[in-house]
């Protein structure tokens, strides 16, 4: 009887692992989802940040423009 208790015990132990490696592979896959999303964000940020920089620069520009024209 022992015999089948241990096969039993091993059998669980088995499919225990089997699960839990089976867990591992879907985080691993959403975790290189959750990367490939803040790698793109990153990149949408960086663009908005050297849109802001030009659009500041542009702003001065424009005021030096103006400032041209302005009678004290």
């Amino acid at each position: 009887m022992k015999h089948l208790d241990i096969n039993a015990y091993k059998d669980g132990v088995v499919k225990a692992i089997s699960q839990i490696a089976a867990i591992l592979e879907e985080t691993a896959a959403a975790t290189e989802e959750v990367e490939a999303s803040s790698a793109e964000q990153l990149q949408a940020l960086k663009m908005v940040a050297e849109s802001a920089e030009n659009l500041q620069q542009n702003g001065e520009s424009l005021e030096h423009e103006v400032n041209k024209f302005k009678t004290n």
